[in-house]
């Protein structure tokens, strides 16, 4: 460990603990706090300006030209939109919204945001196998579905018994598209081992015990699935990049993070 970042709290220079993350830059880093609903952006680490964010934000990706790529939920404010995703400026202000959603279904429609490898997004559906990949806000390029797998059932919602008599539902929490061409997606599946049992708190261990995650790599141009693994934990992405992290316990009782970058060898 060279250094931390902030600390906990309200003030200028702390954060509250639900964070978006993404790197600019090697000096450059941006920070959304749903917290507070502020963007921080640090310089060497060092807090140089904090604006208001719109709305909270559950996926967020660093576009091309310096903008925001979010998606999140409408706060229900007069004037806010109801758009499924906002392009958002350095100042915070929505520049435009899109990507309309039934509010009745907002706790459901959730996805996972990513920026193109050579200029364009992707949008991905969390309960479906859904991606999109876009050129820009108006343009939609092409729509990618992976069905047939029985890892991603296609009735896939949660229900108040996930993960004490029914597993976990499938859920689709992270893609990338490399320098290739290629894309990266993550999946969070229920163990292979899963057995019902009575509530528990989330840790390291239960995660093992309950949650894999299988990862897939995409020719999209054919749709092919060139490649794929599952693990036996759960993975995230650091940073909204291309590396990957997971939490294990150790036989101190210590929990030590392994961060890693995935890749495809041919």
């Amino acid at each position: 460990m060279l250094h931390t970042i902030g600390r906990s709290g309200q003030g200028p220079g702390e954060y509250g603990t639900d964070l978006h993350i993404v790197v600019e830059s090697d000096d450059v880093v941006l920070v959304a706090d749903n917290s507070y609903l502020r963007l921080t952006t640090l310089l060497d680490s060092e807090a140089v300006g904090t604006v208001r964010l719109p709305r909270r934000i559950q996926s967020l990706a660093l576009l091309e030209g310096g903008q925001l790529l979010v998606h999140g939920r409408p706060s229900g404010l007069a004037g806010d939109s109801e758009d499924r995703f906002s392009l958002v400026d350095r100042d915070a202000g929505e520049v435009r919204s899109f990507g309309g959603v039934a509010t009745d279904l907002a706790d459901l429609d959730q996805w996972v945001v990513s920026s193109g490898a050579h200029g364009g997004f992707w949008t991905a559906s969390g309960w479906k196998y859904e991606l999109h990949r876009w050129a820009h806000a108006d343009s939609l390029e092409y729509m990618l579905v992976r069905d047939g797998v029985d890892w991603f059932p296609l009735n896939n919602a949660p229900s108040d018994e996930m993960y004490v008599s029914e597993p976990p539902p499938s859920w689709l929490t992270h893609v990338w598209e490399s320098s290739d061409g290629l894309l990266w997606t993550y999946s969070l599946v229920p163990d292979e081992d899963w057995a019902p049992g009575p509530p528990e708190r989330p840790n390291p261990a239960w995660n093992e015990r309950v949650l894999d995650t299988m990862v897939e790599v995409i020719e999209t141009a054919s749709g092919r699935v060139l490649a794929q693994l599952r693990f036996e934990n759960t993975l995230a992405p650091v940073c909204a990049s291309g590396m990957m992290y997971t939490a294990e316990e150790v036989a101190s009782g210590d929990v030590r993070v392994l961060v890693f970058q995935p890749r495809l060898v041919r």
